[in-house]
């Protein structure tokens, strides 16, 4: 909703955003008006995975709201939405690796397609990330990436949690595992053997100099009862469910943190020690359901050596808070974080002079490298994902029975918040990979509510562990580096494996819907007849 003040001539805004500072610019240039005239507050909300990264109606609420000079509401209802709404960019992959007969890898060669839709908007970027991570978390000597987003009559390609990587780490991870089967040798002894570690360089060719656990992600996943008594847990379920087939896969995942090479990426907060003995906690970030607010105030509290309960965090409003950077790129707990300690510090050093309100800053260190439009990286997460399923023959149906996610995303600061991230993402990560598709047809959306797209409900969601490393980043806030993103981004290859392990079929398009599947069977049966 939006409020046009007559008096001060400012007009406010309330809508669900990724970063009030970023709207109220792209308003003020939109309309040329002065920013200092435009005040956003970000609505908390449950979620906003990207879908809230650009602007889509406050701008109508500015000029309706000044124009009418009336208090002003817009919604968009779940056609609107969808249709108009941001999508993730759908792609073609052309995956080519080279490997010596050891496991070593020594090339790979990447070309992807990318779906913009009608407007580029954000397309570069995530192509860019896609392209950076398409190589994984492996050491390769040679590589060569290319890519192309593309004009089309379709749905607009836009940020979704993850982006980028969810697209390429599906095929890459499927590949990996042919790959080993091809030089027989274990999935994980495989990637084992091939994983970065910090101070290595990447397949890019850039040195990672900052912390890098995915081989302990990896020793942690080769530990899990799931992954060595596989054969047997398979065997188990499958005597009790005949009409089925249970497979296990195993997928791992390197996603970028941070904006990137040449985009800033900065963050500012406002610590005011107040006469009662409360602290207040300013900072434009806004709370969509990721928890950080609580972590804030816990890292904080951890710098003050405070009780939790004092502090008070004030957030999301360019008219009382300082500009803490987007919501995005699982950047905010190591930006927004070491900006609270830097305004801590400041306290420390300031002691005998008590100040009332100190402000806090941080910019995102970044690479001596410059590939263009928001890449290279030098944080990066790792994590490895194992998955349990079961296959209904007869049906189709790809039944997602447990998955076990274990990151490196550093020190974890809210344990529950944590295994919330990753539980959240492997809901997504189902949906992407089993049954969400947007469907358009010579650009009309047949795809316009959640009766044709379904989403995983809670009787959907599979058993789930979340099994942190907990490696320190000696440069994020208390050895944190943040998980809002990854853990996604290995559900779907994970699935594809265990699917192939199941019922010995590989997928390489999504989702993986019971009517492919069932094709896929009896395509395959059927040709083994006509071999009998």
């Amino acid at each position: 909703m939006a409020v046009y003040d007559e008096v001060t001539g400012i007009i406010t805004i309330r809508a669900g955003d990724q970063d009030p500072y970023r709207d109220r610019l792209q308003i003020a240039r939109s309309l040329n008006w002065d920013p200092e005239k435009i005040r956003i507050i970000g609505s908390p909300t449950g979620g906003a995975f990207g879908g809230k990264n650009e602007i889509n109606v406050q701008i109508h609420l500015a000029l309706l709201a000044y124009y009418t000079r009336r208090p002003v509401r817009l919604h968009w209802d779940r056609s609107e939405s969808m249709v108009t709404g941001e999508k993730r960019h759908p792609m073609e992959i052309d995956f080519r690796i080279g490997a010596r007969r050891d496991g070593s890898l020594q090339a790979i060669e990447v070309d992807i397609i990318s779906n913009a839709g009608p407007y580029d908007g954000i397309s570069p970027a995530v192509l860019n990330l896609a392209l950076e991570c398409a190589p994984g978390g492996y050491r390769f000597p040679r590589s060569h990436q290319k890519g192309r987003a593309v004009y089309t009559n379709s749905a607009m390609g836009g940020s979704f949690r993850s982006f980028g990587v969810p697209q390429v780490t599906f095929g890459l991870e499927q590949e990996l595992d042919r790959l080993a089967v091809e030089l027989e040798i274990d999935p994980i002894e495989l990637r084992l053997r091939n994983a970065i570690e910090s101070r290595d360089f990447s397949a890019n060719g850039q040195l990672i100099p900052t912390s890098v656990a995915f081989k302990e992600t990896l020793l942690s996943a080769r530990e899990t009862e799931l992954w060595r008594k596989r054969e047997e847990i398979t065997s188990r379920l499958q005597a009790l469910s005949p009409e089925k087939k249970f497979g296990v896969g195993l997928a791992c995942t390197c996603q970028g943190i941070g904006m990137g090479k040449g985009i800033p990426d900065y963050a500012n907060v406002e610590i005011e020690l107040r006469e009662d003995g409360r602290v207040i906690l300013r900072t434009s970030a806004v709370e969509i359901g990721q928890g950080n607010i609580t972590a804030y105030a816990q890292i904080l509290a951890e710098a003050l050596g405070c009780d939790l309960n004092k502090i008070e965090v004030v957030h999301g409003d360019t008219g009382l808070t300082p500009d803490s950077g987007p919501m995005v790129a699982s950047r905010s707990i190591m930006m927004v974080g070491n900006a609270i300690l830097d305004a801590v510090g400041k306290l420390a050093e300031a002691d005998g002079e008590r100040p009332k309100k100190v402000t806090g800053s941080a910019i995102m260190p970044v690479s001596d490298r410059d590939f263009g439009d928001g890449i290279p990286h030098i944080y990066f997460n790792y994590l490895t994902q194992i998955a349990l399923v079961g296959v209904d023959t007869g049906t189709g149906r790809i039944e997602l029975l447990r998955v076990i996610t274990i990151p490196d995303a550093g020190q974890v600061i809210n344990r529950a918040g944590f295994e919330g991230q990753c539980e959240g993402a492997v809901a997504q990560g189902q949906g992407y990979a089993l049954s969400e598709e947007i469907l358009v047809k010579e650009g009309n959306f047949l795809t316009q509510g959640f009766s044709t797209y379904i989403i995983p409900t809670a009787l959907d969601i599979p058993d789930q562990e979340t099994i942190p490393v907990e490696s320190r980043e000696e440069t994020g806030p208390f050895g944190a580096k943040g998980i809002g993103e990854a853990a996604l981004a290995g559900v779907a290859p994970a699935i594809a494996n265990a699917v192939h392990d199941a019922i010995g079929i590989r997928f390489r398009e999504l989702p993986i819907t019971p009517e492919k599947v069932w094709s896929e069977i009896r395509g395959r049966d059927e040709r083994k007849n006509l071999k009998d």
